[in-house]
């Protein structure tokens, strides 16, 4: 690894772990790095456990201490390490949106989505798929597609199999509208 055309440090491959190995002076300077923030400056405490939770991608405490057991990092100092308000609120769930209903019956609701397009074609040359999922039974049916623009055709072939075989109309279909001419179902 190179800086200003001086060399700083080596990187290797150990176990399926790339480690990284600083030139004594180079590590010695990143211990004394400075960040501003506002008028007051703070320097970061290399051994802190809570600095490595946020540097990695906020793991836990149990895999850090793992880490530190098979030797890929050092000791660490854990007065710091509390509650991450990164962490909760990573894992608050967020609210359903208002409005957002759930069907009662048959064909009340049909979900769509097109997938695609898949590098691999299938067995007849197909490369898209179209879902239907029905919102009560939560059954789907699919159709492989040669083009995005067969979409139009699979929607009216569903939706005359399933009324036809159900006795009932489709109400509403829900798309996503993303960025396939899905607005073709509309018209």
């Amino acid at each position: 690894m190179y800086k200003n055309n001086s060399v700083f440090g080596s990187v290797y491959l150990s176990n399926g772990l790339f480690q990284i190995n600083l030139d004594p002076d180079f590590s010695e300077s990143l211990l004394s790095i400075h960040t501003n923030v506002g008028t007051k400056r703070t320097s970061f405490n290399e051994n802190s456990a809570y600095l490595w939770h946020k540097r990695l991608g906020h793991i836990s405490r149990d895999i850090i201490e793992r880490l530190i057991k098979e030797g890929i990092i050092r000791t660490l100092d854990w007065s710091n390490f509390s509650d991450c308000v990164d962490c909760i609120k990573g894992k608050q769930t967020k609210h359903t949106k208002k409005g957002s209903t759930r069907s009662t019956q048959l064909l009340e609701i049909i979900h769509t989505d097109i997938c695609g397009h898949f590098d691999v074609p299938s067995i007849g040359g197909e490369i898209y798929i179209i879902t239907f999922i029905d919102d009560f039974s939560q059954y789907c049916t699919l159709y492989l597609l040669n083009d995005k623009f067969q979409s139009v055709n699979a929607v009216e072939v569903y939706i005359s199999e399933v009324e036809r075989q159900l006795g009932k109309k489709v109400k509403i279909i829900r798309l996503d509208r993303g960025g396939c001419n899905n607005h073709h179902f509309l018209t």
